[in-house]
């Protein structure tokens, strides 16, 4: 940004403050909310206090994050597998233990896929979609001008 004004300065200003805010939002945003959802699953069922996984957990992202992008990669290179296959075999379980479920679940997916509302639904979309990528005279409100 200090490269892209004619007042250097002045892009040197915006340029620090974008990388406070993003800062300060990326806790916000997904880290702190998903640590408090770790925290808050491994209270109930462990009673572990909240605190205590909070520590462990901003420890293990420190000793990450310290390692650098190589690290970061190494660890998400064993995690991400695991984690593919823990949550295909967690859908299964979910599914065989209510296996009386989905017959009435498949019939309640088409009675609502189909339902009035839906296809009002898809109606408004595509007039939404229509006018944001077609608009008259060629502009589009999607594309850059």
């Amino acid at each position: 940004m200090k490269n892209g004004f004619k007042n250097k300065k002045l892009g040197l200003v915006l340029a620090f403050l974008f990388s406070l805010f993003a800062t300060v939002a990326s806790f916000g945003i997904g880290n702190m909310t998903q640590a408090n959802s770790i925290a808050g699953a491994v209270n109930g069922t462990f009673g572990v206090p909240t605190w205590i996984t909070g520590l462990i957990l901003t420890v293990l992202a420190f000793l990450v994050i310290l390692g650098g992008i190589k690290s970061i990669g190494r660890v998400s290179g064993v995690i991400v597998p695991f984690m593919a296959v823990f949550y295909v075999l967690a859908a299964l379980l979910v599914i065989i233990i209510n296996i009386q479920n989905v017959p009435a679940g498949i019939a309640e997916i088409f009675t609502m896929a189909f339902s009035p509302s839906a296809m009002a639904g898809g109606v408004g979309g595509t007039i939404i979609a229509t006018m944001l990528t077609a608009m008259p005279g060629g502009y589009s409100l999607m594309k850059p001008v």
